[in-house]
């Protein structure tokens, strides 16, 4: 049953890994949104992690 919900976050987190470096290459000054969704990827790594086992 948990494992649609931990493939959508891995699909999330996926999506951010593709969209960190596209923004960052764009928008050199968009250090606070760079963080924010290091921090998101992070957490959601983590909860995946956890998830996991």
């Amino acid at each position: 049953m948990s494992i649609p919900l931990h493939s959508r976050y891995l699909y999330f987190a996926l999506l951010i890994a593709i969209f960190i470096p596209l923004e960052a290459y764009r928008w050199p000054f968009a250090s606070t949104r760079f963080t924010l969704f290091m921090n998101i990827s992070k957490i959601t790594i983590t909860t995946t992690e956890y998830g996991r086992f």
